[in-house]
């Protein structure tokens, strides 16, 4: 991801997200996104996990992935669940108690400036977000800051939306509004594919890249150098 690190959502959009995420989408995020399970779980399994393995998990919201990632690292493992919305962190927290998860830790904060006293550099042994740097202002802040936390060839996986190419590109003004909700514009969508076609020229060991949903969704994962 060499893309410059620019707005890429406005802040009155930002704000407009902040209120769906908190107020609304906890409600039904996990009855309208139950299509993007298993791509959740491909997601996770890229990343090479094994037991005990710390794991960070940037704008997780309800916790969704967290099932797939306790399956490979354990109760010997951890994982640090940040996310900006405190309603869908709430819904993070049902989720872990109701299934007795205790190597879980949760964060309200923001991805793109997380202190060091809540994250300490090169501290975890992988890295995930999904579904969560096409809504971020300043994603290329995001993805450096995932990066930073993750040790040395340690696994970075990131998996989300994005516009369509070539011919099926007649198709991005109903992409857009089919993810309006989820707090995303055409130019986002649009960010988040130049992001993912740019991941191969990173400094990223080991990159690749898939795409599904007809290419309106990547998962590309890639070890730290």
């Amino acid at each position: 991801m060499s893309t410059a690190s620019v707005p890429t959502i406005s802040a009155k959009w930002v704000r407009l997200s902040h209120f769906i995420y908190d107020h609304v989408a906890p409600k039904v995020y996990d009855l309208l996104q139950r299509h993007m399970i298993p791509l959740k779980k491909a997601a996770v399994n890229e990343l090479g996990l094994k037991r005990g393995d710390r794991v960070i998990s940037f704008c997780c919201g309800t916790g969704s992935e967290f099932s797939f990632i306790q399956e490979r690292i354990g109760p010997e493992g951890e994982i640090l669940g940040v996310d900006w919305s405190q309603g869908m962190l709430e819904r993070a927290r049902r989720r872990v108690a109701n299934n007795g998860w205790t190597n879980v830790e949760l964060v309200q904060g923001d991805v793109t400036a997380l202190p060091g006293s809540v994250v300490e550099p090169e501290s975890y042994d992988a890295g995930i977000c999904t579904l969560g740097l096409s809504v971020v202002s300043e994603p290329e802040k995001a993805f450096q800051a995932l990066k930073g936390a993750v040790r040395e060839r340690g696994g970075i996986v990131i998996g989300d939306i994005c516009s369509f190419a070539g011919w099926k590109a007649i198709l991005n003004p109903i992409n857009a509004l089919v993810n309006l909700a989820g707090g995303n514009t055409h130019r986002s969508l649009a960010h988040s594919r130049i992001s993912a076609e740019s991941l191969s020229s990173s400094d990223l060991l080991d990159v690749k890249v898939t795409w599904h949903l007809g290419t309106s969704y990547y998962i590309a994962s890639g070890r730290r150098p």
